[in-house]
């Protein structure tokens, strides 16, 4: 099954051009192949937001877990090549929900499908810990969880 991805990288500052071909070369380097790059800079928030689109990436119920894993080393490697300091809103529905909870309270990321962060969260949506980056997954509040019976 082909499913979309949304995925926000949020961050205090804009981030730099060498950020940005950062992202695009993990990206390019990836097996994800068709995904484009949006700048969101929305007055009075206290978040820049880089908007990746992904399409038709490729999950089956079969490969889910390699699929996921996947998945997760290509936002952990974005967080922990870029300079800036970012954390990644993701998910397969639109995440402009999740965007708008974490503007108000930063520290409420739970409804988030993926939630990538150099942060150590204290909730039980744990993922996987790599090196200085830690990775939470929530399926309940994602069409993910439909498609394969999560």
């Amino acid at each position: 099954m082909k499913v979309t991805l949304d995925i926000s990288l949020m961050s205090k500052t804009k981030l730099p051009i060498r950020d940005l071909e950062l992202v695009k070369e993990v990206l390019g380097d990836s097996r994800v192949t068709d995904w484009e790059i949006f700048e969101f800079d929305y007055p009075n928030c206290m978040f820049h937001e880089l908007g990746i689109f992904v399409e038709n990436y490729e999950m089956s119920k079969s490969t889910f877990t390699d699929d996921l894993n996947y998945l997760t080393q290509i936002l952990v490697e974005i967080v922990e090549k870029i300079s800036t300091d970012v954390e990644i809103i993701a998910t397969d529905d639109d995440n402009g929900n999740f965007v708008d909870e974490y503007q108000k309270d930063f520290e409420n990321v739970e409804k988030c499908t993926f939630f990538v962060t150099k942060r150590k969260l204290n909730h039980k949506l744990f993922y996987v810990s790599e090196q200085k980056t830690h990775v939470y997954v929530n399926f309940k509040y994602t069409s993910l969880k439909l498609y394969f019976d999560l």
